[in-house]
């Protein structure tokens, strides 16, 4: 099971077409979207994406409705924050990062993810990986939580996104 995850994409549409390619081309099962796609017109681009789509509002993304009705032609989109379950993935995504160490810690899930800070973050089980663009192996049953960075690169300079590999356990970030 491999899940792609992008975040604050804000109408790059260059850098979500870099991203679907990635995840397509990487075969993921699954994208989670943390939000802030903004533009309705974007869904064109996420319509790409092979496996199933995820996806949760952000606080700048301001068409819901429309982004709704596109977005349901080919996944999912729903309020933050949201918890799915996905080939037993136990799975908590949100945009804004309302404690997700604490939420980690529940023992209710096994990945959660978060944007809006356009940040790369990755902690598992609890233990934050000080340069979390290298990626970092896990073990089965430690819990992932991160932020897979801005899709946009607007405010770092860097677009990028993560997959998680639940086969090779390893959790990997792409700059696009």
């Amino acid at each position: 099971m491999k899940i792609g995850v992008i975040s604050d994409s804000h109408e790059c549409r260059k850098s979500i077409n870099a991203a679907v390619t990635l995840f397509n081309d990487s075969n993921c099962d699954a994208v989670l979207h943390c939000g802030d796609i903004i533009s309705p017109i974007m869904t064109s681009s996420l319509s790409e994406i092979k496996g199933k789509f995820f996806a949760v509002f952000g606080n700048n993304d301001g068409e819901r409705v429309l982004l709704s009705q596109k977005i349901s032609l080919f996944g999912s989109i729903m309020n933050q924050p949201h918890s799915i379950e996905e080939s037993g993935v136990r799975i908590h995504m949100t945009h804004e990062p309302f404690e997700p160490e604490s939420i980690g810690a529940s023992g209710k899930y096994d990945l959660v993810v978060f944007g809006h800070t356009h940040a790369p973050y990755l902690s598992i089980s609890g233990r934050r990986v000080s340069e979390p663009l290298r990626g970092s192996d896990f073990v089965a049953g430690e819990v992932i939580v991160l932020n897979p960075g801005e899709n946009c690169g607007f405010l770092t300079g860097k677009s990028s996104c993560a997959i998680v590999d639940y086969d090779r356990f390893r959790v990997d970030f792409h700059q696009l």
